[in-house]
């Protein structure tokens, strides 16, 4: 403390390397200068785990490269290249700023794994309390990231500054799952603490497969003065979110807040899948407790389904907040579903607002909306005191749900507001045809074919008996059967004609149906028994195509 100068730089090359016990690598600054950066290439792995307590003080196993308190300057880079990187028990890796100076960027690219597991096990970029400063950027590129049992990326401040933003690529999977005995979540945050003064980072993350399981969390929050992050998802296989924490109940959830108390406005949460898929509590959510306006709620997915499942964006202003600032309005939310919407067992789709606040928009394209019987699944853009919201349904069929009064017993679509004249609207627009309906029932009174080809078309049955076909060739070798037919060869031999409709039998004698008419030239006109055309000349018979 007190002196001048840059930090040096820390280069490890090994196949291994292994920190534990409280074991330390670090490159910060105490006084004027900056830390120093921290480049590890380990071809295997990289190990943190444990700590030691000497004398009440608790030392982690630690990377890092931190600007201290008293200290002017910026944090070290941190990059790390390996295998498999494992963090345990505790151990951290952090860039942060807890002075005058911005936190440092953390690079990790391991080709295999990284996976955090237990209490306060963390990658952490901080803007302390006292610091004016910047947090760094976090960016994880590597096969499958696990986060277990209370293991966190964060990205905090406390003081004046932004915190930085995460970044994660994970080219198979990532999987947050459990907590710690005293309830903190497996998962990814950004946040914003109450008395700090600026903006929660985004969070990107891109992989085929998501997994949130048990309580495990995505979530971007200010409690202070600045707004909740982006949180941005596309995974191209799946994500679920499924179960709650066991030790404070919370659902496993992707949220955008702002707390209460807090004055900035919610990030919103943009999600591309093909499968998503929210069971036992699982949840969606962007509110605001405090001075702001929600987040926004976007869905691209080609199936969403709900099992006891949520999806809900929400305004609850204080009635200080209610009574000095202008009407809130409730987040949106925007599902673009290409297939179906599956709603079971409570689940709900909700833009609704309470005490003053406005209620949001939701608007829902997609073909199919299932409802089970008997679920109390409900889509709300309702309010308290506020105007509703307006519900935009645009799909092939909506089954099982309908617009009207909320009722726990029934699926209902509902726009409402407490106060008389301020519903929202609800415009659900659907095919005239069903494409799913049943097939038109025939009549069983069926005509048979025969029935009328036997009035129609009649061929002479005695003449069809002595009908034939002959290739009668010029002399030679008769062609082969599976040469074409030359059209000098073939002869129809007594040829079918066209049979006379037979005389009718009537109390003056058997009548001949007629079958043309004559004119005469004085014009008399006379019926003839066989056909004629217009000019009254007989048309000769054409030998049918018929049995």
């Amino acid at each position: 403390m007190g002196a001048v100068g840059n930090a040096g730089e820390i280069n490890i090359n090994t196949a291994n390397l292994d920190l534990t016990n409280g074991g330390v690598i670090n490159a910060g600054t105490f006084g004027e200068g900056n830390g120093g950066s921290i480049d590890i290439n380990a071809t295997e792995s990289v190990t943190l785990d444990g700590s030691i307590t000497i004398i009440d003080t608790t030392f982690r196993s630690t990377i890092g490269s931190r600007v201290e308190m008293g200290a002017v300057g910026n944090a070290g880079e941190i990059n790390i290249n390996t295998a498999n990187l494992d963090l345990t028990n505790g151990s951290v890796i952090s860039a942060s700023t807890l002075a005058q100076g911005d936190g440092g960027r953390i690079d990790i690219n391991a080709t295999k794994s990284v996976t955090l597991d237990g209490n306060i096990t963390a990658i952490f970029n901080l803007v302390g309390t006292d610091a004016v400063g910047t947090g760094g950027e976090i960016n994880i590129t590597t096969a499958n990231l696990n986060l277990t049992n209370g293991g966190e990326i964060v990205a905090t401040t406390r003081g004046q500054g932004d915190a930085g933003k995460i970044d994660i690529n994970a080219t198979e999977s990532v999987t947050f799952d459990g907590t710690t005995p005293d309830g903190q979540s497996s998962g990814i945050g950004g946040v914003v603490e109450m008395g700090a003064i600026g903006n929660a980072g985004e969070i990107n993350i891109i992989t085929p497969n998501l997994s949130l399981t048990n309580g495990g969390r995505i979530a971007s929050s200010t409690y202070g003065e600045g707004d909740a992050g982006r949180i941005e998802i596309n995974a191209t296989e799946s994500i679920t979110l499924d179960g709650k924490n066991p030790n404070n109940n919370l659902p496993s959830a992707i949220e955008n807040k702002v707390e209460s108390g807090a004055v900035g406005n919610g990030g919103g949460i943009n999600i591309t899948t093909p499968n998503l898929v929210l069971t036992n509590s699982g949840q969606i959510s962007v509110s605001s407790l405090g001075v702001g306006d929600g987040g926004s709620i976007s869905v691209n997915a080609d199936n969403l389904t709900l099992n006891n499942g949520e999806i809900f964006a929400v305004n609850t202003p204080t009635e200080s907040t209610a009574n000095n600032q202008t009407p809130q309005v409730g987040g949106n939310i925007n599902l673009e579903v290409a297939d179906s919407i599956n709603l079971r067992n409570n689940s709900i789709i909700s833009a609704k607002a309470t005490s003053s606040a406005n209620g949001g928009n939701l608007n829902i394209d997609t073909n199919f909306i299932v409802a089970f019987p008997k679920g109390n699944n409900d889509i709300l853009a309702s309010a308290e005191k506020g105007n509703g919201g307006n519900i935009t349904i645009d799909a092939e069929s909506v089954f099982g749900i309908e617009e009207r009064p909320l009722n726990r017993f029934t699926n209902d679509i509902n726009a409402s507001s407490d106060v008389l004249g301020f519903d929202g609207t609800v415009n659900i627009d659907t095919s005239d045809v069903n494409p799913v309906q049943g097939a038109t029932e025939l009549p069983s009174n069926i005509v048979e074919a025969r029935q009328t080809a036997d009035q129609t078309c009649s061929a002479d049955r005695d003449g069809k008996a002595t009908n034939g076909l002959a290739i009668a060739g010029r002399g030679g070798i008769h062609p082969a059967p599976d040469t074409p037919l030359n059209s000098e060869s073939i002869s129809n031999e007594n040829p079918a004609q066209a049979s006379i409709p037979q005389p009718l039998e009537t109390s003056q004698g058997k009548i001949q149906p007629a079958r043309g008419i004559k004119v005469s030239e004085s014009g008399k006109i006379s019926l003839t028994a066989y056909r004629t055309n217009n000019a009254g000349e007989r048309i000769p018979e054409i030998k049918p195509n018929c049995n």
